[in-house]
């Protein structure tokens, strides 16, 4: 009967150990992807000259940017999150940006599907 409690606290001991080996991993894996993520959504290749006006709206063209680069090229997806960059341009009459951004664009991907709505995007923008 004295052996009894040293079994009972070596057995919780042994559970106690079992779920930290199970924890530990876990949450050094979890810290570890956040980590990685974060830097990768912070390390985005956004130029500045992009990111214009009150900060709430560079949040949202950050925002946009990192979208846009996770986008597949030529996808309905992509050309969405342009669309978008190119309503907040407008919105801010920031027209000499989005003339940049959208001829870079096309200029960076000649076979874009959607580079004749960007052309006529940048024509309307040269006429403001």
């Amino acid at each position: 009967m004295g052996k009894q409690p040293y079994k009972i606290i070596l057995m919780r001991k042994t559970k106690i150990l079992r779920i930290l080996f199970l924890i530990i991993p876990a949450l050094v894996f979890l810290i570890v992807f956040y980590s990685c993520r974060l830097r990768q959504l912070n390390s985005a290749d956004i130029d500045p000259y992009y990111i214009t006006g009150s900060k709430e709206n560079q949040e949202t063209l950050r925002n946009m940017f990192v979208l846009l680069e996770n986008e597949r090229p030529g996808s309905e997806e992509q050309f969405t999150v342009i669309r978008e960059i190119i309503n907040n341009y407008v919105r801010q009459k920031e027209y000499p940006r989005l003339i940049n951004f959208l001829t870079s664009r096309v200029n960076r991907d000649p076979r874009d599907p959607y580079n004749t709505y960007y052309l006529y995007i940048i024509a309307t923008a040269y006429m403001q």
